[in-house]
């Protein structure tokens, strides 16, 4: 009996250092992915975007550029949505052959800059990187040397919106699905080593 009980502790004294191997030798795997995951997400490069305020109408309206892909980027409610970090400047588009205008933007109440202002005029643009997340309402103000209009508005940048919710929930299930395949292959070591047990 004792034989049988000596036994059964060996094997399962075996058993437990290669369950406790393989565990640790996958725990350190997950831990550097995770790194190599974090590195990888602190070098994301920042996105450049242009806003054209055009009064070209009479009306004011907006349009947006992702100069990096030079891409067209929709401004729903006259929003433009971005990340911590990206670059935004803006632009005026106004009247005749030769335009000539003074523009500028304000951020009454909080601002995503290290500035409230931006201030331009013709052939020029103005802006910075954003760096304070939340939605920042702010008002616009173009004035049309050729046509003696001002033209004024009040739209918003959302910094850290749904972007950023959409890109960490596709990170997290690609980690996810990472590790689910080492539980997998974590659970075939230890059944190929009760097998031999």
């Amino acid at each position: 009996m004792s034989k049988t009980f000596d036994a059964s502790n060996v094997s399962r004294r075996k058993f437990l250092a290669v369950a406790s191997t393989v565990a640790a030798a996958s725990s350190l795997a997950v831990g550097k992915d995770s790194q190599s995951a974090q590195a990888s997400a602190a070098t994301v490069l920042p996105v450049h975007y242009l806003v054209t305020i055009d009064v070209t109408t009479g009306s004011v309206s907006y349009s947006a550029l992702n100069k990096d892909t030079q891409q067209d980027v929709p401004m729903p409610n006259n929003s433009l949505t971005v990340n911590a970090g990206d670059e935004v400047k803006w632009q005026a588009n106004t009247t005749g052959p030769k335009p000539r205008h003074r523009a500028g933007i304000r951020f009454t109440t909080t601002t995503p800059f290290a500035v409230k202002e931006f201030k331009w005029s013709e052939n020029k643009s103005d802006g910075g990187n954003t760096q304070n997340a939340g939605t920042h309402p702010y008002c616009v103000g173009v004035f049309d040397k050729v046509k003696q209009e001002v033209y004024f508005d009040d739209p918003k940048i959302i910094v850290g919106g749904g972007v950023t919710v959409k890109a960490e929930i596709v990170e997290a299930k690609s980690e996810l699905n990472e590790v689910k395949e080492k539980i997998e292959s974590i659970e075939m070591l230890l059944s190929k080593a009760i097998e031999q047990l």
